[in-house]
């Protein structure tokens, strides 16, 4: 996914503004993809905790592992 010399900052920034996506696939797929960065960044955090409130269960249930899953790699 990353192309070489691109920064953490720049692809976590594009994930996020994947997230208003209009398909419930590709947002889960952020979700997965911002877990797997793994830095426990407040953008990266506020994206996830907004994810909770969203209308799909498989939205919601994604943000929550991935809130899990960074805080536990702390």
């Amino acid at each position: 996914m990353a192309k070489k010399g691109q920064g953490t900052d720049t692809i976590r920034d594009a994930l996020i503004l994947s997230m208003d996506d209009d398909s419930t696939k590709v947002r889960t797929n952020v979700i997965v993809e911002l877990s797997d960065i793994r830095a426990a960044f407040p953008e990266t955090f506020a994206a996830l905790i907004h994810a909770l409130e969203d209308s799909s269960k498989n939205v919601r249930s994604a943000a929550q592992k991935a809130i899990r899953r960074i805080k536990a790699a702390k």
